[in-house]
């Protein structure tokens, strides 16, 4: 049984390392790219689940792609008990993109503007 409920924001993090941050109008070649789930609630349990602890996750995400992926993910970590995770079609599962500037060692997140989460989502859920 788990003790702990993570709830929060999920989305799907591009990460994209590069030499340098680019110039306007430059084309860059990236040196990787990694898709992973991120977000507050996401970033929380992955690591409390990677501790071996047991938990609930309570998010909001679209019945999209992304919300696909971010579900597959926390799927496969396990000590995640997705059964909480509410999927809707009216919202569109929120991205990230994150530009890490190997030069400067420094990162620049470009957020997408959907699927904003406020504590009263979450207010009234009925837990057993």
């Amino acid at each position: 049984m788990s003790s702990i409920l993570v709830f929060g924001a999920a989305c799907l993090d591009y990460i994209a390392q590069v030499n340098h941050f680019p110039r306007p109008d430059e084309k860059l070649r990236t040196n990787s790219l990694t898709i992973c789930s991120g977000g507050n609630a996401s970033n929380t349990a992955t690591c409390l689940s990677r501790l071996d602890i047991k938990l609930k996750l309570l998010i909001k995400i679209g019945n999209d792609l992304n919300g696909e992926k971010i579900l597959k993910n926390f799927q496969e970590e396990k000590n995640i008990d997705t059964s909480l995770i509410l999927i809707e079609s009216s919202i569109t599962s929120p991205s990230t993109y994150i530009i890490v500037d190997m030069e400067t060692k420094t990162r620049t997140c470009l957020y997408s503007a959907n699927n904003e989460q406020y504590f009263h989502d979450y207010l009234y859920f009925q837990l057993d």
